[in-house]
């Protein structure tokens, strides 16, 4: 890894037309990272992104690049490049053509514009394509071409728009794996938008997690998924049970009228949560017996749909006794419609949030199924 701190964006604002995107927004990036901007859409993510290369003026805050404010630095000389997620490619060129577009503006001579290109198609696997027309391409070959016509350059930072977006999932997967490897090879920074968790996951050495124009969490892939920060972040990635709890005390949640052992501390006693549980982290019993909690603490429940999902089951299980309460399990056993289970949750797989302000529908419609005093009213518009 290069330098610490190599691109800072610092207490970034930005509007359109009176509506906040970015709020107070602060990130570091070290050289040589691949990090991803990962939220919905309208977040702020791609406005991030335009700052960073010169596209969009910050309304306030500041962007050091290499030591140096770059607020006033047009596109072209910032040592930045941008992958958009329509590529645009010129449909008259050919794709050696296309690649050395660059080079010829910067009056590159034809000699080294042949050498790099070559270079380029090979890093891209796209050796002997040099004269194919990119009408003629595959989407993934397209993409590999746009790759390779800002990688000629030499940039210090590529930014990638939600390049993968517009492939078909088996191409999208390959491509994944392509970029990550391009990354390690090439060693630049890589900044990436997408609102594919999957992406995110296999592809970053950093996530930052955004919404509403602010950034809720950054940290590693398995730093973001195992603890998350909030129920956004636990909702948004990957997927989550999210119930109402109360903190006993440190080490003791309440919740289905039961208290549970857990992991996290730093609570005050008394205070409402949100207790996250992942559906693969929770075992289904036939028996009470052999439960790390306790006994007691083992939640009846009866399967409502059971899924295969190709390498595991997909399960939806209705708390008996507690009409409000559904939830989802996944385990590579099935445990069919109408069967009896008891779920058994261990100490280190129960997650506790802090409340939080900022939520989105899919946490919205979880708190309506699992908070008991939820009612009718409470539950959010579908078309919101």
């Amino acid at each position: 890894m290069g330098k610490k701190n190599f691109l800072t964006l610092n207490q970034i604002d930005k509007s359109y037309d009176g509506e906040v995107i970015l709020d107070s927004l602060s990130l570091t990036v070290d050289e040589g990272e691949f990090v991803t901007l990962l939220g919905p859409s309208g977040c702020g993510k791609t406005t991030t992104l335009r700052i960073i290369g010169g596209f969009e003026t910050p309304d306030a805050g500041d962007v050091f690049f290499d030591g140096r404010r770059i607020n006033d630095i047009p596109p072209a000389r910032r040592d930045i490049n941008t992958v958009f997620q329509k590529y645009a490619l010129f449909p008259h060129l050919n794709v050696f053509d296309n690649i050395a577009f660059g080079l010829k503006l910067r009056g590159v001579s034809r000699a080294e514009q042949t050498e790099r290109v070559k270079e380029m198609l090979r890093l891209v696997d796209l050796k002997g394509f040099e004269n194919r027309s990119v009408n003629s391409l595959s989407g993934g070959q397209q993409q590999r071409v746009a790759i390779a016509r800002t990688i000629v350059l030499h940039p210090r930072v590529l930014l990638l728009d939600e390049p993968l977006g517009a492939l078909d999932l088996k191409l999208r997967q390959e491509m994944q794996i392509e970029l990550k490897d391009l990354h390690s090879r090439l060693g630049i920074t890589f900044i990436y938008v997408t609102h594919d968790q999957e992406e995110a996951l296999t592809m970053s050495d950093k996530i930052v997690v955004m919404n509403q124009g602010r950034i809720l969490q950054q940290g590693t892939p398995i730093d973001i998924y195992n603890e998350p920060a909030n129920a956004f972040v636990a909702d948004f990635i990957g997927e989550s049970n999210i119930f109402t709890g109360i903190m006993k005390e440190d080490g003791k949640v309440d919740f289905f009228g039961s208290v549970y052992d857990c992991v996290d501390t730093g609570f005050t006693k008394n205070e409402a949560v949100d207790v996250v549980l992942r559906p693969e982290d929770l075992v289904l019993r036939k028996e009470r017996a052999h439960s790390v909690q306790k006994p007691e603490t083992l939640l009846p429940a009866t399967v409502l749909t059971c899924l295969f999902k190709g390498i595991y089951y997909e399960m939806m299980l209705h708390i008996e006794g507690a009409d409000n309460y559904q939830f989802m399990a996944k385990s590579t056993v099935p445990v069919f419609e109408g069967e009896h289970v008891f779920v058994d949750i261990e100490p280190e797989n129960i997650h506790i949030m802090k409340k939080s302000g900022i939520e989105t529908m899919t946490v919205q419609k979880h708190r309506f199924l699992h908070d008991p005093n939820a009612t009718r009213e409470d539950a959010p518009d579908e078309q919101s």
